[in-house]
């Protein structure tokens, strides 16, 4: 039994499209096979990422050419798009999140946070323009409770009744990232800290006070290696 061939969207060389395909022809069959499970795979990909570049954009204030990748997450507890503003041109591959009680992002043009990285906002995280950010990095501007019983108690209300609407006694400050910051994998930048322009943080880095401008840091805690005007 033989049967025509259908013409495939970006068929392999290897595939003929002008002859009888033979039911057969193992090889033929098995090419074709992969082919079209490959395709499939290929367009619910393509349908994922563009379900969930939708999702995202409906929680912030998106500027042109931004966009976000199939690994992005956008937890806006507050349902207002103004809590969350992103430039022109910045992709994300991270989670954006901000509480119900308070918390604001704001990322300027051409960024990029990467795969795994977590903005996680209770006050303020501004990130300014040309800002690299690598994976799994961690800016989050609060912590839990300091008093031992109000921090328990504070984490069973999360995990009985989800996050509170009133802020209470849960520490908090603005983290400001300057322009052309480079942050690389794996590091922690913690409340309050400002980085000052053309700062590099080394992989692995806690951060933890202020990085002066064009200053390379590194370590737990990160310390300035090197000046970077030099």
């Amino acid at each position: 039994m033989s049967v025509p061939l259908m013409r495939l969207p970006n068929k392999p060389p290897d595939l003929p499209d002008d002859v009888m395909l033979r039911m057969d022809d193992e090889k033929l069959m098995k090419d074709l096979k992969n082919y079209l499970l490959d395709y499939v795979v290929e367009k619910l990909m393509s349908m994922y990422e563009l379900a969930v570049n939708l999702q995202c954009t409906t929680e912030v204030t998106l500027g042109d050419g931004s966009r976000f990748y199939k690994q992005a997450t956008v937890v806006n507890m507050q349902h207002d798009k103004s809590k969350i503003k992103i430039g022109r041109n910045t992709h994300i591959r991270g989670e954006l999140l901000v509480f119900p009680y308070g918390g604001e992002i704001q990322i300027g043009d051409v960024c990029y946070i990467g795969d795994g990285t977590r903005l996680w906002c209770g006050e303020k995280i501004v990130i300014g323009n040309h800002v690299a950010i690598a994976h799994n990095v961690n800016i989050i501007d609060h912590a839990h409770e300091s008093n031992h019983l109000e921090r328990a108690a504070g984490i069973e209300r999360i995990l009985t009744r989800g996050h509170p609407e009133i802020k209470g006694n849960i520490p908090s400050a603005p983290i400001i990232i300057e322009d052309y910051v480079a942050i690389y994998p794996n590091s922690n930048i913690s409340r309050g800290v400002r980085i000052g322009e053309g700062a590099i943080i080394s992989a692995g880095s806690v951060v933890l006070g202020d990085v002066p401008p064009f200053t390379l840091m590194s370590g737990n805690p990160a310390r300035p290696m090197m000046n970077l005007k030099n």
